[in-house]
């Protein structure tokens, strides 16, 4: 309800109103001269009170900002469009010290004064940290391309391997097909019962070079006396000539391929003390096992097995060709064997187990 000057009686008239009603509303002044000097009075002494204690709290305050009405986040975007670093011993020394010209009061002064001594050397050090961290970064950054450079390579390399090993296979197939096809041509230029006379008397000179004139010497002797009784008789048949099959048939059945292992072997890469007797290899002795190609070296020593030909390895039988050894020690370790077996491809990984060997390059030691 609004009082006015002008208006007395109606504002006394409608108190009058109100109170007969039991009514009560507030009295709205609309000037500071229509209130009473009372109400003027109290009013001033609530307002007095009030800016005494505002002052009191005031004073008991330190460290005041002076960004006024400006809030932190902004005053805090405002330094970093300036440039100026935004951390908190940053932000706090710029709202305390005002604007350009003005200093903060002398209590933010010394904690400031006294701040930098302590962070300064602080911030140093978290800048070498940060140096170092970027360093230690691009170690770790150098290192994952070199992995993965390694990578890179050994897959290469592994593709040149593979061709390599393709290149050499095709290459060795190309030369036995070739000398297969000499081997055919000349087979056929040959007379077959000369041919079979010549073997028999290079066999023969090889054994008296090496003095191995025993037993196998007389058969292969009874051999050549078979061949010339075979050549007498064939002359006296004209016009027929012994087959291929034939002569083939008498070679094999005659000779074998212990007929052409001396007694002893001796290599370039032998002494004296590496002379060992081509004895006949009896099971559970001990053995030396030398290399398939020629010159023969010694790749490995073990124990004898087995020479059943149905004893299998791998679900693999051994045949007429492989004996069974076990290897004690490698001399060759990185030597691939003919007849690997499951997770076992060099002599290396065969020590201490047993393997496949030609029995032609086993030799009892």
């Amino acid at each position: 309800m609004e009082i006015s000057w002008g208006a007395i009686w109606d504002s006394i008239a409608s108190l009058g109103a109100l109170a007969r009603i039991g009514t009560l509303l507030p009295l709205h002044y609309t000037s500071w001269s229509y209130m009473p000097k009372e109400k003027l009075d109290g009013i001033w002494e609530d307002v007095k009170e009030q800016a005494i204690q505002n002052a009191k709290n005031r004073a008991k305050k330190k460290y005041l900002h002076r960004t006024g009405k400006t809030p932190f986040p902004l005053f805090k975007q405002e330094m970093r469009h300036e440039g100026k670093d935004t951390t908190k011993f940053d932000i706090f020394v710029c709202s305390r010290s005002g604007g350009q010209g003005i200093h903060a009061d002398g209590e933010t002064s010394t904690l400031v004064v006294s701040a930098k001594h302590v962070y300064f050397p602080i911030a140093g050090q978290i800048e070498e940290l940060r140096r170092l961290k970027d360093e230690v970064t691009h170690e770790k950054n150098g290192v994952e391309q070199i992995k993965l450079e390694l990578i890179k390579q050994k897959e290469d390399f592994a593709k040149e391997k593979e061709q390599v090993v393709d290149e050499v296979r095709r290459e060795f197939k190309d030369q036995l097909e070739h000398m297969k096809v000499i081997m055919e041509f000349f087979t056929s230029l040959i007379d077959p019962a000369a041919l079979q006379s010549a073997l028999s008397r290079v066999t023969a000179q090889g054994l008296k070079f090496t003095g191995a004139i025993d037993g196998t010497h007389e058969r292969q002797l009874n051999t050549d006396e078979n061949i010339r009784g075979a050549e007498k008789h064939s002359q006296h048949i004209p016009n027929v000539p012994p087959s291929h099959e034939v002569v083939a048939e008498n070679i094999l059945r005659d000779t074998s391929i212990d007929d052409y292992i001396p007694d002893k072997v001796t290599t370039g890469n032998m002494n004296e003390n590496d002379i060992y007797d081509c004895s006949p290899v009896e099971v559970g002795s001990n053995v030396i096992l030398f290399f398939s190609e020629i010159p023969k070296e010694i790749v490995a020593k073990g124990v004898l097995l087995s020479m059943d030909p149905n004893e299998k390895i791998d679900e693999i039988a051994l045949g007429h060709e492989f004996v069974k050894v076990v290897i004690r020690k490698a001399i060759q370790p990185a030597y691939f064997l003919m007849r690997p077996r499951r997770g076992v491809s060099t002599v290396r990984e065969a020590v201490g187990k047993s393997v496949a060997w030609e029995y032609v390059n086993v030799m009892e030691k």
